[in-house]
Protein backbone atom coordinates (compact mmCIF):
# COMPACT_ATOMS: atom_id res chain seq x y z
CA UNK A 1 0.00 0.00 0.00
CA UNK A 2 1.37 3.48 -1.02
CA UNK A 3 -0.36 6.96 0.50
CA UNK A 4 0.77 10.35 -0.38
CA UNK A 5 -0.53 13.81 0.15
CA UNK A 6 0.19 17.27 -1.83
CA UNK A 7 -0.96 20.96 -1.72
CA UNK A 8 -0.92 23.65 -4.56
CA UNK A 9 -1.88 27.44 -4.77
CA UNK A 10 -4.69 28.21 -6.80
CA UNK A 11 -3.50 31.14 -8.65
CA UNK A 12 -6.19 33.22 -10.12
CA UNK A 13 -5.29 35.72 -13.30
CA UNK A 14 -5.35 39.71 -12.55
CA UNK A 15 -7.97 39.95 -15.54
CA UNK A 16 -9.93 37.58 -13.10
CA UNK A 17 -10.65 40.76 -10.71
CA UNK A 18 -12.76 42.33 -9.72
CA UNK A 19 -15.20 39.69 -9.40
CA UNK A 20 -18.27 39.43 -7.00
CA UNK A 21 -16.80 41.87 -4.85
CA UNK A 22 -13.30 40.72 -4.44
CA UNK A 23 -10.36 42.26 -6.07
CA UNK A 24 -7.33 41.13 -4.98
CA UNK A 25 -5.87 37.74 -3.13
CA UNK A 26 -5.40 38.37 0.51
CA UNK A 27 -4.28 34.96 1.89
CA UNK A 28 -3.70 32.17 -0.76
CA UNK A 29 -6.28 29.76 -1.32
CA UNK A 30 -5.09 25.90 -2.28
CA UNK A 31 -6.18 22.69 -3.93
CA UNK A 32 -5.02 19.66 -1.79
CA UNK A 33 -5.26 15.78 -2.40
CA UNK A 34 -4.94 12.57 -0.50
CA UNK A 35 -4.21 9.10 -2.38
CA UNK A 36 -4.15 5.68 -0.99
CA UNK A 37 -3.29 2.68 -3.98
CA UNK A 38 -2.28 -0.97 -3.87
CA UNK A 39 -1.27 -3.14 -6.45
CA UNK A 40 -5.15 -3.60 -7.08
CA UNK A 41 -7.11 -0.60 -6.06
CA UNK A 42 -7.15 2.93 -4.93
CA UNK A 43 -8.62 6.18 -3.49
CA UNK A 44 -8.12 9.66 -4.47
CA UNK A 45 -9.60 12.70 -2.51
CA UNK A 46 -8.99 16.02 -3.80
CA UNK A 47 -10.42 19.36 -1.76
CA UNK A 48 -10.33 22.54 -3.00
CA UNK A 49 -10.65 25.93 -0.59
CA UNK A 50 -13.82 27.28 -3.11
CA UNK A 51 -17.72 27.40 -2.32
CA UNK A 52 -18.35 25.36 -5.17
CA UNK A 53 -17.71 23.56 -8.41
CA UNK A 54 -19.83 23.04 -11.43
CA UNK A 55 -20.48 19.25 -12.54
CA UNK A 56 -18.08 19.79 -15.55
CA UNK A 57 -15.35 20.75 -13.54
CA UNK A 58 -15.60 17.92 -11.22
CA UNK A 59 -15.71 15.55 -14.13
CA UNK A 60 -12.34 17.10 -15.45
CA UNK A 61 -10.76 16.88 -12.14
CA UNK A 62 -11.34 13.33 -11.85
CA UNK A 63 -10.11 12.60 -14.93
CA UNK A 64 -6.93 14.29 -14.16
CA UNK A 65 -6.94 12.31 -11.06
CA UNK A 66 -7.51 9.26 -12.61
CA UNK A 67 -4.68 9.81 -15.38
CA UNK A 68 -2.37 11.09 -13.40
CA UNK A 69 -2.33 8.48 -10.42
CA UNK A 70 -4.24 5.18 -11.97
CA UNK A 71 -6.46 5.08 -9.91
CA UNK A 72 -10.07 4.25 -11.48
CA UNK A 73 -12.11 6.77 -11.82
CA UNK A 74 -15.07 6.33 -10.07
CA UNK A 75 -12.66 6.26 -7.22
CA UNK A 76 -11.44 9.57 -7.40
CA UNK A 77 -13.93 12.02 -5.44
CA UNK A 78 -13.66 15.74 -5.54
CA UNK A 79 -15.37 18.31 -2.57
CA UNK A 80 -15.09 21.84 -1.56
CA UNK A 81 -14.28 23.78 1.72
CA UNK A 82 -16.68 26.02 1.26
CA UNK A 83 -15.16 29.34 2.47
CA UNK A 84 -16.89 32.43 1.54
CA UNK A 85 -13.83 34.01 1.61
CA UNK A 86 -13.29 33.15 -2.04
CA UNK A 87 -15.39 34.25 -5.40
CA UNK A 88 -18.35 31.33 -6.53
CA UNK A 89 -18.12 29.94 -9.53
CA UNK A 90 -21.41 29.93 -11.51
CA UNK A 91 -22.27 27.99 -14.54
CA UNK A 92 -22.79 29.28 -17.59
Amino acid sequence: MKAGAGKAEIKFPEEFFPVEGFTKILSPLYVRTFILKSETSGFALLSAELTSLPDYEVDLLKEILSKRTGIDRDCCWVTVTHTFSSPHFFPP
